[in-house]
């Protein structure tokens, strides 16, 4: 009886100081949660440069549900797969607005995803950064993607093309076509490598390296 007054007084003295926890048994914090397995149906979509609005055909998603429960405990972490839910199909139709400043050899390539219920669609690859949203339009889920910012992309690595060469008196004559020449506000710079055969080795080796401009 002692002991039980005892072990009393010590957790009221410890509620009394504010340190109950570090005095009671700490019980092993619980949570549980579904996980979405679903797999996904994906669509990917290429625009080019347009001065109009562009939409594509409409095409179809299908996803089946599927979910995980999992649960932390006193064994761990435990999952279990639930029995698979409905197929979830989905009409879709991507629409796309004129961009600023896209140069002719550019593209925006876009993701469109379906997991279970969930309808996304993201941009993979492209000339600017862009806003999408979606509607219902009756029985298609139609997609806006406008465009925000420009950002940065690769040019085109067949926009310069080697036409001939010339040697004379010693000089050697290079002469290159520019496909987009007429779309660049600033200088065009051709890499120029020469390299030496060396028919007992695998690798050449690389005589000189120069770097022409023209504004």
């Amino acid at each position: 009886m002692f002991f039980k007054l005892l072990k009393y007084s010590l957790i009221a003295a410890g509620i009394a100081c504010g340190n109950f926890i570090s005095l009671a048994a700490k019980k092993p914090a619980e949570s549980s949660w579904y996980k979405n397995i679903s797999i996904p149906d994906r669509r990917v979509l290429v625009f080019y440069p347009s001065d109009k609005i562009e939409q594509s055909r409409a095409f179809t998603l299908e996803s089946r549900e599927e979910f995980e429960y999992c649960q932390t405990g006193k064994k761990g972490l435990t999952c279990r797969q639930l029995s698979p839910g409905e197929m979830i199909k989905r009409k879709i139709r991507f629409q796309v607005y004129p961009a600023a400043d896209i140069f002719p050899w550019e593209y925006n390539k876009f993701e469109i995803s379906l997991k279970g219920r969930y309808l996304s669609a993201r941009l993979l690859e492209g000339s600017h950064e862009w806003s999408i949203t979606k509607v219902i339009a009756g029985d298609t889920v139609l997609f806006h993607a406008r465009a925000v910012r420009k950002i940065k992309m690769d040019p085109d690595r067949n926009g310069i093309n080697f036409e001939t060469a010339k040697y004379k008196s010693g000089i050697l004559n290079l002469f290159f076509s520019d496909k987009w020449s007429r779309h660049y506000k600033g200088k065009t710079e051709i890499r120029f490598a020469l390299f030496k055969n060396r028919f007992f080795i695998l690798r050449d080796e690389k005589v000189g390296e120069w770097i022409f401009e023209r504004s």
